[in-house]
């Protein structure tokens, strides 16, 4: 474990990072805030699908664009429950496309956590996705 160590995360240190730890459980970065993120959503799936057991993942990402087609078939991360994100200094352009696209892709994720408050609208998306789903299976 690394206490205060300072990193610029990029798609390409995190992607090196879960390609070296492909069992790891939780991974969790801090954002030192120096400047703001380059890790992008294409990088955070791209990484995800070398660690299958992630479970944790607390990382700062870049919600400037949304370089993921949300109509695109998904690689789903069945493990992965509690998705930490900082947002980046832009703000969630389309918090409704980041809603569905954690939704089909990250199935067991609930609702991004943060500290900054900015996935509010994101997770009201999510919450209806989820229901919607539940309502819809019951109903069949």
């Amino acid at each position: 474990m690394f206490v205060n160590s300072c990193i610029y995360l990029d798609n390409d240190i995190l992607l090196e990072a879960m390609s070296t730890w492909p069992h790891i459980h939780t991974l969790k970065i801090k954002d030192s805030g120096l400047r703001p993120s380059s890790v992008s959503f294409h990088g955070l799936f791209t990484a995800l699908r070398l660690c299958p057991q992630l479970h944790t993942l607390q990382v700062a990402i870049n919600t400037a664009t949304i370089d993921i087609d949300p109509d695109a078939e998904p690689i789903q991360h069945p493990t992965l429950r509690t998705l930490e994100l900082e947002a980046s200094d832009f703000p969630i352009t389309n918090a409704e496309t980041l809603a569905r696209i954690i939704f089909v892709w990250l199935p067991c994720v609930d609702q991004v956590e943060n500290w900054d408050g900015n996935w509010g609208e994101v997770n009201t998306h999510l919450t209806s996705l989820k229901a919607t789903a539940l309502y819809v299976a019951g109903a069949s």
